[in-house]
């Protein structure tokens, strides 16, 4: 019977079943079978897909006369694979039609145990009987799996978590390379996009494996690498996918006498322990069309063979830990030699190339990975890091989501991010940008400039050239922006209070750094200006803003 406490329960597996696209779910089913005038038994949530229904109890609290409830449950499956069901009905419907009813050939049973000691005390008895166990954990992770990769969790819950066989698997010789590290066996190939999104999942913590690994998937890169898939004019994909065969499908795998690896397209049969967003990039793309036929895209993979999940697990660390990862200096030197700015790095990028290259800030800031020692460079150079970000972020208003724009500086001129760099609307929107920028630091940094000294020793001396201080001025010219809404701005005037500040004294001292003085110095600043000025200039964050937009 179900309590009001199960229902939060019930409505997150309905959702996951939904999200996941199955045929057919419905919640709070009730049965009747044949020559039987009294309701068989209720069932939670009721799902079709094909042939196959999926019944879900979701369970709060203790399981009360649990061999009682099994057995009603064992009873209506029966009736249900004998066709001798005569009513249904839910709490809305009193004459519910499922689809295809008379189509079903197998039907399958799993308890959601929201509690954990029922879970714990629960577990071993219902799965020795063939029933599917989740716990929160794994109701958390198809919750947030389901909304992001749609379908694709379909094709985990019916494969991995109900263990049914892939009746359309097939085995065919693929050209493959084996060889070993250490202990290790390992194949090299390529696979097509389609093929992979098959055989591939995202292993996790929850019903079946307790030392799983993989991160939950990010949608925001996913939709950013899918952008590159679909807007690349010359799509390379050179990094091989990691991947672990599971023993249980290929078990030894052989080679022909070519030399080709027998394959089996099995779907989720190989763990991915590395590449997660790279294969699933592709899930909402039409890889028949004509436009990626021509491509011919094949991944390259490198597979596991028979390796225990102890050994996947240290891979995954391996690789995440220890391999160094591609400096942001190195990525943004690269994106300002781009002719298009379609990637959201290239602008900024080159913003901020410039700020090294003209105006105060020239030859400060580092901005190429292999630079020539400068005569008077300061021990601490500003990194091009410090400025990309926020310029990107917060004045350019890069929205990932929607891979647009809608930032004070970019409204302020906009430029085309499918035009080349160099055409006149573009070089109209640098100038613009580029000059504003200089003129903004140009100001703040005149306030450090006192005679017969260099402004650059009192600049560092004052704390203006740290990396927190930076930001901080960035976000205050996001405040001036969003009001002034024009070219020409007095920066000096509305940026006379910095005359008297310093960031390494006083109640500015003890922010420290990062994003408490980040956040400190740009409020505590704001307030000087605002007095100064009588105006009201404010810094809200642009996802702050895009929130309260999409509610209004």
């Amino acid at each position: 019977m179900t309590t009001g406490e199960d229902l939060p329960l019930i409505r997150k597996i309905r959702k996951i079943f939904e999200n996941s696209k199955f045929d057919f779910v419905t919640e709070r089913v009730h049965f009747w079978i044949d020559g039987d005038d009294e309701e068989l038994t209720e069932v939670d949530v009721c799902v079709i897909y094909e042939n196959h229904m999926y019944l879900i109890e979701c369970k709060s609290a203790n399981l009360k006369s649990r061999n009682n409830e099994l057995r009603r449950k064992k009873d209506l499956i029966s009736a249900i694979k004998s066709k001798s069901i005569t009513k249904i009905s839910n709490d809305s419907i009193p004459k519910l039609l499922l689809p295809r009813l008379d189509e079903i050939d197998h039907v399958h049973l799993c308890y959601y145990l929201g509690n954990d000691s029922v879970y714990k005390n629960n577990k071993t008895t219902l799965e020795s009987k063939g029933i599917l166990v989740w716990n929160n954990d794994a109701v958390d992770y198809f919750e947030t799996v389901s909304q992001t990769l749609g379908s694709l969790t379909r094709k985990e819950i019916i494969y991995r978590e109900f263990n049914i066989k892939d009746e359309d698997s097939k085995t065919q010789g693929i050209p493959a390379i084996k060889f070993n590290q250490g202990d290790l066996i390992l194949h090299l190939f390529t696979l097509d996009a389609e093929t992979l999104l098959k055989i591939a999942y995202v292993s996790r913590r929850g019903s079946k494996r307790d030392e799983s690994y993989q991160r939950i998937i990010n949608s925001d890169r996913l939709d950013s690498i899918t952008r590159f898939i679909t807007e690349s004019k010359n799509l390379i994909m050179a990094n091989p996918v990691i991947l672990a065969f599971d023993p249980d499908v290929y078990g030894k795998v052989k080679y022909n006498n070519s030399g080709e690896m027998a394959f089996t397209n099995t779907a989720c049969s190989a763990w991915i322990i590395d590449g997660q967003h790279r294969i699933f990039a592709f899930r909402d793309i039409d890889l028949g069309s004509r436009r990626y036929r021509k491509y011919n895209i094949r991944i390259p993979i490198v597979a596991l063979e028979k390796s225990n999940p102890e050994i996947q697990s240290e891979t995954f660390v391996n690789i995440n830990y220890y391999q160094k990862k591609i400096e942001s200096l190195l990525i943004y030197d690269l994106a300002a030699n781009f002719k298009y700015p379609r990637n959201e790095l290239v602008w900024p990028s080159l913003l901020t190339m410039n700020l090294n290259e003209n105006g105060i800030l020239k030859g400060l800031i580092k901005t190429k990975e292999l630079e020539k020692k400068k005569p008077k460079e300061r021990k601490k150079p500003l990194q091009s890091t410090n400025f990309v970000r926020t310029i990107l972020d917060e004045l350019l208003g890069y929205d990932s989501k929607s891979d647009e724009y809608d930032g004070p500086l970019y409204s302020l001129c906009k430029f085309s991010k499918n035009s080349r760099v160099t055409t006149t609307q573009n070089k109209k929107a640098f100038e613009i940008h580029s000059s504003l920028l200089q003129s903004f630091f140009d100001s703040v940094m005149s306030f450090t400039k006192t005679t017969g000294k260099d402004w650059r020793d009192i600049a560092e001396e004052r704390g203006f050239l740290t990396s927190s201080a930076i930001k901080a001025f960035l976000l205050i010219l996001v405040a001036i922006l969003r009001i002034e809404e024009k070219k020409n701005i007095d920066f000096k005037e509305i940026l006379k209070p910095l005359g008297k500040i310093d960031f390494t004294a006083g109640d500015y001292a003890t922010y420290r750094a990062g994003y408490p003085a980040i956040n400190g110095y740009t409020k505590d600043l704001l307030k000087l200006i605002n007095s100064h000025t009588g105006k009201n200039y404010e810094y809200i964050p642009i996802n702050q803003i895009r929130k309260k937009l999409d509610k209004a």
